[in-house]
């Protein structure tokens, strides 16, 4: 029974927390707090600032966790990213060429998007265990190599939504709003609320927090 009492109060002993936290993350913390602070001075506004902060926070810690899978099957700590961005991007253009709307445009395009990254996924995996030893620098062309392929693809996909593609030929544009679909910031927005003017994007930290949790429960082992 003491030793857990010891136990608990050891995880509890902030200096302890303080001196585990690495030096970098310490620079980066410092270097947040500065440019908030010359932010502040020069007239822009620290809720403004903040909700920025929150907001991009959300957007890269998808991509931040997506890493989580491939680090832990052994293929890298983002050299399957590309790979798994490219198929989101198809799963896009294909749910806005079916001209879904609001909340059912995130969900199709979500389902397809996981059934494309699978395939895709099952390909890359093949040719990782093709390459057994050579990792590095195979997986690092083939985030380079997809990403270029796909960059055809745009400009020869034969689009036929008007909205997202060139009057003149094939082609994806350059731009597209997602508002002509009802969905420019749809996950932001769900829930969404403001305190002492900093706005939380509800929607998109439950999302974020709920493939935190599957990612915890399956790779907790």
């Amino acid at each position: 029974m003491s030793g857990a009492v010891e136990s608990k109060a050891e995880r509890l002993n902030v200096p302890g927390m303080m001196k585990r936290i690495p030096l970098t993350t310490v620079f980066i913390g410092g270097l947040l707090l500065i440019v908030l602070i010359l932010g502040t001075v020069v007239g822009f506004s620290l809720a403004t600032e903040l909700t920025n902060i929150i907001q991009r926070f959300t957007y890269w810690s998808i991509l931040v966790l997506a890493m989580v899978p491939a680090i832990q099957s052994g293929t890298g700590p983002n050299f399957a990213l590309p790979v798994g961005i490219c198929a989101g991007l198809l799963a896009m253009v294909i749910t806005m060429e079916m001209q879904m709307m609001g909340a059912w445009f995130i969900i199709v395009a979500i389902l397809i998007a996981i059934a494309i990254a699978c395939v895709f996924g099952y390909i890359y995996g093949r040719l990782m265990n093709a390459v057994k030893g050579s990792e590095m620098a195979i997986a690092t062309y083939t985030g380079f190599a997809i990403t270029y392929f796909f960059s055809m693809i745009w400009l020869l996909y034969p689009i036929t939504n008007p909205n997202i593609g060139f009057f003149l030929g094939p082609g994806l544009r350059l731009l597209v709003r997602l508002e002509t679909f009802a969905a420019e910031k749809i996950l932001e927005r769900f829930l969404s609320f403001s305190l002492f003017g900093v706005t939380v994007p509800t929607g998109t930290l439950l999302l974020f927090s709920f493939f935190a949790f599957l990612v915890y429960m399956f790779f907790r082992s």
